[in-house]
């Protein structure tokens, strides 16, 4: 059995009726998905489990990842009562998305690449994708680009070095830009005019990303397309398994992980 999670933040505002929204991933990356979706539903129950025991998952054997979440998931599914479960990571969505639906009998919601809109605003039709290793590997994120990108020149860099910085950094540690530049050597190369963010981690490094590419160059993640996702199965869900008292609850699988930082680290997407 996998540690439900130790519970590290809760708010709450009662009088409400609110459906109970999970997510997953093995950090704080998924938090940049969840502050998309509390923006734009305030009125929800949301609990996020980060599994740091576990963490980094791009760098994970196939199978050993789809081991650990076979077990883990439905464990957290279950006791929490989830209505709708968002894999909050590349990684786990495209390697075991259809595992857990069939796994788990309630709407699951994947984060994959976003190759198609990256594909249509790009105008050179040069298009990067940063993502882990596991992702840029998936035969699932080639398919996304022969479908989305197949008149784009796509060029991939998959770095689990990148996941780290970003994990640091909104665990308050240092950023080492010049790695973070040296990582991005090759999109300079090939002269990319957009990148797929296709990592939920590297949100956190936007900035960072932005200042070591050309200003020209435009950053695209799955937040807003996730949030649109939710809107529409929370319209399709019945009153089953409401409940009256709204909160937001951050998880981890480490006993180590400080509560204040993974706060800050929400809530450095909720002020954006």
């Amino acid at each position: 059995m996998h540690k439900q999670g130790r519970r590290l933040f809760i708010g709450s505002s009662t009088d409400r009726h609110c459906f109970n929204i999970g997510f997953i991933d093995s950090g704080i990356g998924g938090l940049s998905i969840l502050a998309e979706v509390s923006r734009d539903y305030p009125t929800q129950n949301y609990t996020y489990l980060a599994d740091q025991e576990f963490f980094p998952y791009g760098d994970k054997p196939a199978d050993e990842l789809l081991m650990r979440l076979r077990s883990l998931v439905p464990q957290f599914v279950q006791g929490h009562s989830i209505d709708l479960l968002v894999i909050a990571c590349n990684t786990a969505s495209t390697g075991a998305l259809a595992v857990m639906r069939e796994l788990i009998k309630i709407p699951i919601i994947g984060v994959v690449p976003a190759i198609k809109p990256a594909a249509m605003e790009s105008k050179q039709k040069r298009v990067g994708i940063l993502a882990t290793p596991a992702t840029t590997e998936s035969s699932y994120t080639r398919t996304l680009i022969k479908e989305h990108a197949k008149d784009c020149e796509v060029h991939l860099i998959g770095s689990s070095k990148m996941v780290q910085l970003a994990e640091a950094k909104a665990l308050g540690g240092y950023i080492d830009r010049q790695l973070v530049s040296e990582i991005l050597e090759p999109f300079h190369k090939f002269q990319v005019d957009t990148v797929v963010l296709a990592c939920t981690h590297f949100p956190f490094l936007r900035k960072e990303l932005a200042e070591s590419l050309p200003t020209n160059v435009k950053l695209i993640d799955s937040a807003k397309g996730i949030s649109r996702q939710v809107g529409r199965i929370l319209s399709q869900l019945t009153h089953k398994n409401q409940v009256t008292t709204c909160k937001t609850k951050l998880l981890s699988t480490d006993d180590n992980v400080s509560s204040q930082k993974l706060q800050l680290a929400l809530q450095s997407f909720l002020s954006q």
